[in-house]
């Protein structure tokens, strides 16, 4: 039989990614080790070994490109096995560079791989365990489906004992049965008094009545056993489902480990790119997290070191991460640095020329002002570059946590330093929520946000500065309706009584009046997808065993909402925002290429775009028309991008023109020059999105 070479090569090079997955995240860690810590010649001589397997995996799949690269490197350090001084600070950096290169040439061969997991089959003892390579997306598929299986298993125990509480319910009318055997007699012993007439419309009576008496008795035992052998089938498919739901969860756990790959190689270099020395440190304890929620997570490590380097350290510091287990089934994830700490004034400034501050809510206390960091569009950076300053990056944090059910705690101290503290689940199969009913709709309140379930009468609400409020735990709480922040007309009859959600969020506790309790329940969670995710106050929908949809309040949406504005004027922004603003737009570069495709971009966002080929033309193009917004080019005949920032900042009628400026300088000295110019957000086009250009468009114009 033939052999099939190109089967037999998809083969080895699907093998060789598999293992130099594992090789290079290795090679990263004796990086991170070389930047903490000195160069040893152990960990030169693990290096030299990863990277001369490496080479050989290459050779055997047929990878030529990666295998002359593993070849170079593993020429470098054979040398420095004898003399570690040969590995100097441009050596190290070549090394790392290899890492970076060969890391793309292997994702080059298989686009999207597979995810390794373990399998547990019942096989003979002779046979050894392996593994198989299962899509990480039928795997999700199948937990879900498992978890909906486990709602139709809760709703078949509901159901079981529904009927066991009407058999109780017969038993009682059991009892009147048997209560009335006795009249039965009675009227048998009155027969001979009545005319045979009577006599015979009485047997009949008491024939049926006999007749009853048997029939419900049959039905009641059959009820009986019904009820036996549902609940036979509800407790084996509880139990079947829950070994399956924790067999699936077990495949999907990974080391928690995994959440900081590639972790200390994005901090180093964006130290070096912002030419600041950083230490990057991790504390990681051996826990197992679901891969679901490491992939969750990645963006908002992500974020929030890019943040601590751009925004926290000044010149020098260090950044501490840590991965501990909190308690059973949660464990909390730290991060933190000892640079300036987070400017509240400065934040609150910028919030209120954003408009994120409705302006009778301008005296906010210091909790407040901190919250306006989760606010979209508000950044204390000077300048939208790529690695910070569009102000979403801790708005999407934000909806990451509440989405997988974290808890974010902040402390900062000017001079001193930022902590970050989020508690999470190890988990996020299902979703634990407390169901509440507004007129005829169902929402969901995430249950870890719910501290309490109450019911007041008339008698306990008091007004204060004509608010209503209830004393709840020696504070005075003034209630928020459900209807108001929803846009729901509000009730007009009186009630005795109110339902009341104490929610606590960011250390504060709202009293969430709602029109009904329905309870708590454990659902399968859907995320919201496009354009749905964007929408404020649902952070996602619950789907229940029958595939209906229970859209999911976020908490910290209605404390934004109350603490920053009315629920009236969150309704009206709303609405408000709706309504696009259809802007103008100059877009300025000497390139036919760039500048074409920066037109598209913008033109398929909606904006009205005008072009100019250099500075000159862009100038006298600006002094004849009005624009909303510049978007310029640096290196251009005739006026260069930053001559042309200038000019526009000195003339009286252009000085407010927003300006951003996308080119491939990516230096900080540029970017400082792009700054110093008066540019409002500075994109380099060798990383360049359309996404940041067009966030960068949205919160400037």
């Amino acid at each position: 039989m033939p052999i099939d070479r190109e089967a037999l090569r998809r083969k080895l090079q699907e093998s060789f990614f598999v293992e130099a997955k594992e090789r290079l995240q290795a090679i990263d860690e004796i990086h991170s080790e070389w930047m903490q810590h000195s160069i040893s010649s152990q960990s030169i001589e693990s290096l030299f070994r990863e990277v001369h397997s490496l080479k050989g995996a290459a050779r055997a799949a047929g990878l030529h490109e990666q295998e002359a690269l593993c070849h170079d490197w593993e020429h470098l350090l054979a040398q420095a096995r004898h003399n570690p001084d040969l590995l100097s600070d441009d050596k190290v950096r070549w090394s790392m560079q290899q890492h970076a290169e060969l890391q793309k040439l292997c994702h080059s061969i298989v686009d999207t791989p597979s995810t390794q997991v373990q399998v547990a089959p019942h096989e003979p003892k002779s046979s050894a365990k392996g593994t198989v390579r299962v899509n990480q997306q039928q795997l999700d598929e199948l937990l879900h489906s498992t978890n909906t299986i486990k709602q139709v298993q809760q709703q078949l125990s509901t159901l079981q004992r529904k009927l066991h509480s009407q058999i109780r319910s017969r038993d009682v009318d059991m009892q009147r049965h048997q209560r009335s055997d006795s009249v039965v007699q009675q009227l048998h012993g009155l027969l001979p008094k009545f005319s045979a007439q009577q006599q015979s419309l009485v047997r009949e009576l008491l024939s049926y009545a006999d007749w009853a008496q048997v029939q419900f008795r049959h039905h009641h035992d059959k009820l009986i056993e019904q009820n036996r052998e549902l609940s036979e089938l509800a407790q084996q498919l509880r139990r079947d489902v829950d070994t399956m739901h924790e067999q699936l969860e077990e495949i999907l756990l990974q080391p928690a480990a995994r959440l900081l790959d590639g972790a200390a190689a994005m901090v180093r270099d964006l130290a070096d790119n912002a030419h600041k020395t950083i230490e990057f440190v991790s504390f990681v304890d051996d826990i197992q997290i679901d891969k679901r929620m490491i992939d969750e997570l990645r963006p908002v490590v992500t974020h929030m070191l890019r943040n601590a380097v751009d925004h926290g350290i000044v010149n020098r510091g260090v950044i501490n991460v840590r991965l501990h287990a909190s308690m059973a089934g949660r464990f909390e994830l730290t991060i933190s640095d000892n640079g300036r700490g987070i400017d509240i004034e400065k934040l609150y400034q910028v919030a209120l020329k954003q408009g994120a501050i409705s302006p009778e809510k301008k005296n906010l206390s210091e909790r407040d002002k901190q919250l306006l960091m989760f606010a979209s569009g508000v950044s204390t950076s000077d300048m939208i570059t790529e690695v910070s300053g569009r102000g979403i990056g801790m708005t999407i944090t934000q909806e990451i946590l509440e989405r997988i059910g974290g808890k974010l705690k902040i402390q900062s101290k000017p001079g001193q330093g930022t902590q970050f503290v989020i508690d999470l689940p190890t988990s996020m199969s299902t979703f634990q929520a407390v169901v509440v009913r507004c007129e005829d709709d169902t929402y969901a309140l995430p249950a870890l946000s719910v501290d309490e379930c109450i019911r007041v009468s008339e008698q306990d609400i008091t007004s204060v500065k004509g608010h209503p409020t209830i004393e709840y735990r020696n504070q005075q709480l003034a209630i928020i309706f459900l209807r108001d922040v929803l846009g729901y007309s509000r009730s007009t009859q009186s009630q005795d009584s109110y339902n009341i959600v104490i929610i606590h969020v960011h250390q504060e506790s709202i009293a969430l009046c709602v029109d009904e309790l329905i309870g708590d329940q454990e659902l399968t969670v859907k995320p919201l997808g496009a354009p749905l995710h964007t929408v404020q106050l649902i952070m996602g929908a619950a789907e229940d065993s029958r595939g209906y949809l229970t859209p999911i309040i976020n908490p910290n949406d209605i404390l934004r909402i109350i603490r920053l504005q009315s629920p009236s004027q969150h309704i009206a922004s709303e609405r408000s925002q709706r309504v696009h603003k259809q802007g103008r737009i100059l877009v300025v570069d000497d390139s036919f290429t760039s500048r074409g495709l920066l037109k598209s971009i913008i033109e398929a966002a909606g904006y009205l775009v005008t072009t100019a080929n250099d500075g000159h033309e862009a100038w006298n193009i600006l002094k004849q028309n009005e624009f909303d917004l510049l978007v310029s080019d640096i290196e251009m005949p005739k006026m260069d991008g930053f001559v042309l920032t200038s000019k526009v900042r000195a003339d009286h009628a252009l000085n407010s023109l927003p300006v951003i400026l996308v080119t491939a300088l990516q230096s900080p000295e540029d970017q400082t020059r792009g700054l110093e110019a008066g540019a409002n957000a500075y994109l380099v086009k060798s990383s360049f999105e359309q996404d940041s250009l067009l966030d960068a468009i949205a919160r400037l114009i």
